[in-house]
């Protein structure tokens, strides 16, 4: 099985809205998983449907075309994943947004201050089904659940300052599509990170569905996500 690469994504400046920081923040490079433990992991389950949308060349890739429209990047990846592609950001952002004289759709300007703005997916819009998206964080074994049935998920965390817990620094949304049991009974996922060129990472559960670190934790989850019958 060919390993998506794994990259090590650092956040250099988080601001204080979702989708406003340089990716899937990780404080230490050392926390992220090894190609080695990778090897050596019992079981690993990941979504190819979701990866093949990341081959060829760069600019195909469904990436975020805003700073902060990590959420419609996600959205996009997931629905793309089950075969409709037609539902880009920019549509996504008219939908979340309406009511614009210029421009008068932000397929048009992107980067238009009133387009490239911070939200949440809304599958229900498209011809998706899910489950209410959850403040909880999916236990082990429901995510492992969501995998195997083929439906990856969309995850935002928050990040936090570590000497003022209580002050928020900022967040981000990327897809969940894989999962490893790794030894000594450690847990790892799948990230695809929508920011431009971070692409596919392994790291470990806590650091997403937990509060780990100390640095980020668990946001929001969008799961059981799924085209209408």
């Amino acid at each position: 099985m060919k390993r998506p690469k794994l990259t090590h994504l650092l956040i250099s400046v988080p601001l204080l809205l979702l989708c406003l920081s340089d990716g899937w923040a990780q404080p230490d490079p050392a926390s992220d998983v090894t190609p080695l433990e990778l090897e050596n992991a019992s079981k690993v389950e990941q979504i190819d449907s979701v990866l093949k949308l990341f081959s060829g060349v760069e600019s195909t890739w469904p990436v975020q075309h805003g700073d902060r429209w990590c959420w419609a990047a996600s959205a996009e990846i997931i629905m793309s994943s089950h075969g409709r592609t037609s539902w880009k950001q920019c549509i996504q952002a008219d939908d979340a947004y309406p009511g614009k004289s210029w421009p008068r759709t932000c397929c048009d300007d992107p980067e238009s201050t009133l387009c490239n703005r911070t939200g949440w997916p809304h599958f229900e819009y498209y011809g998706f089904e899910y489950s209410p998206p959850t403040d909880e964080a999916l236990e082990w074994s429901e995510l492992m659940t969501q995998i195997d049935k083929r439906q990856p998920v969309a995850v935002a965390v928050k990040y936090m300052n570590p000497a003022h817990p209580g002050i928020e620094l900022g967040g981000h949304m990327g897809v969940v599509l894989g999962y490893a049991k790794l030894t000594g009974e450690r847990q790892a996922i799948l990230v695809i990170d929508p920011d431009n060129f971070h692409g596919g990472m392994w790291t470990f559960y806590d650091e997403v569905f937990g509060d780990s670190t100390g640095f980020s934790r668990h946001w929001r989850t969008y799961y059981d996500i799924h085209p209408l019958q």
